[in-house]
Order: structure tokens, then sequence, then C-alpha cells
């Protein structure tokens, strides 16, 4: 399972306001972040914009469609990811579809969460309609009770997981409170769904993805490849020696 396991790496953007953006110097930082993972061997991708807000605007869909663009031209074999802070998966689509991306992570697909920003109620609706509109195949993974927030009327895990499947997810992503919950919740799901992809989305480390990769079929990585006490600056030595353990 190990060696199969897909590794996804994350490049968070700083959010989108009124203020005039330097969108050479962005582009150029975006493909230095992502270039750093793929030179140490991580081939999947996300791009997250970190724009508040229940609907993205105009010029979040511009500028991701921009440089995801980008980014494909440059790094034509890697697996790319939308994921927008927004809960509107539908223009995460339409940037995807524009740029070339391969999938988009919606956070509340299903049932309803309690957030910093409010109550934010599932998606899988709009993404449902959303699919029948793309000119290629845009693979849509979903948080079940992303950790973020709290779920209103919480459902056990294997049905949640069930209804998201129902709906259109193409892979479930699991976070629980701690490293041990993860394992729990993913191999509850896998066993109850035996042929759905199952992700890792958060609290991996190079001490414990040894023991990961024998829970699930990929996961999500970020914070713990940055260079220590840098914002936003991932670092080739942690990247390196992540992907060692990884493989090892």
């Amino acid at each position: 399972m190990g060696k199969s396991c897909r590794i996804t790496g994350v490049v968070h953007l700083p959010p989108f306001g009124a203020d005039r953006l330097d969108l050479e110097g962005l582009e150029s930082w975006l493909l230095e972040q992502i270039g750093i993972h793929a030179e140490c061997g991580i081939t999947s991708m996300m791009i997250q914009d970190q724009t508040p807000g229940e609907l993205a605007g105009l010029k979040h869909v511009a500028i991701l469609s921009a440089l995801g663009r980008t980014v494909k031209r440059m790094f034509p074999d890697l697996s790319l990811g939308i994921i927008l802070e927004a809960n509107n998966p539908s223009a995460a689509m339409y940037i995807a579809n524009a740029c070339g991306a391969d999938f988009i992570r919606q956070k509340v697909f299903i049932g309803a969460m309690v957030k910093a920003g409010g109550v934010m109620t599932g998606r899988a609706g709009e993404v449902w309609e959303a699919r029948k509109d793309m000119d290629r195949p845009v693979r849509v993974l979903t948080d079940i009770y992303d950790r973020t927030g709290v779920p209103l009327g919480p459902l056990p895990i294997e049905t949640a997981a069930g209804q998201a499947l129902k709906y259109g997810s193409d892979g479930l992503i699991l976070t629980g409170k701690n490293f041990e919950e993860s394992l729990d919740l993913a191999d509850r799901v896998r066993k109850q769904y035996p042929q759905a992809p199952v992700y890792l989305g958060g609290g991996i480390t190079e001490k414990n993805v040894g023991e990961a990769v024998k829970h699930c079929d990929g996961m999500i990585v970020s914070s713990c490849l940055m260079e220590d006490g840098k914002d936003n600056v991932w670092s080739r030595q942690k990247i390196r020696r992540f992907m060692e353990c990884v493989c090892g």
C-alpha cells in the first residue's frame, strides 16, 4: 500500500482583497513552491485560495484560472487540484475546467457544518449540476465532517460517507481530532466501502506517515513540510525525508 499511496501537497495563496495584486510576483512564487514539491517526488498538488466568503468572486475565478493554467503548462504531468475557502464548488469546478486541473476539494458536500463564518450547508446538488457543464472530467474529493467545523445533526461516519458517494463524491477525505481518530475513521469507511478512495486530510507527519499509508489510498499534507518558522515556504529537505518515509 505504501508505495501506491498518493501524496498531495498544498500551496496556500494569500486572500484576494480589494488591493491590487502583484500577479507576476504571485505567479513566480507559486511556480517556485510547486517546483520544490515536484522535484522532491510529489506528483499531486492543490492550489488553495484563502479568501473568506460564501461565494467566490469573479476576481477569484479569473486569477485562479490564470494561475492554474500556468502551473499546468509548466508542470504538465502534475495532477492539479483547486480548493476554495468559499463554499462554492461550482466555481472551483469551472476554474478546474478552464485551467486543466484534474480535481477539486469540497469541504462541505453533504449535511451542514458550523464554522467560524457561520453555518455552511452541503453543496452536493451544486456539484451535480456543474458536472453537466464540464468540457472534461473534473473529479470531486469531498471532506466528511471537515475538522475546521462542527457538523449539525452528525450521522455515523459510514452513513455520511455513503451519502457523499451516492451524490457523486470521487474520493472521501477524513480527518479526526487527532491522528489515531483519523486512522479509525479511515478504517471504518474502507471496511464499509472498500472500492471508494479514502484520503487522510491532516495530522500527517514524517514520524507517523509510515503507519498512515497502511490505512488510506492517499493523504493531503502541507504544514509539516514547511520551513521552520516560515509561513508558506516549503522545505526541500523535509519533503525529501517525508517521501522517503512514504516509500520506505
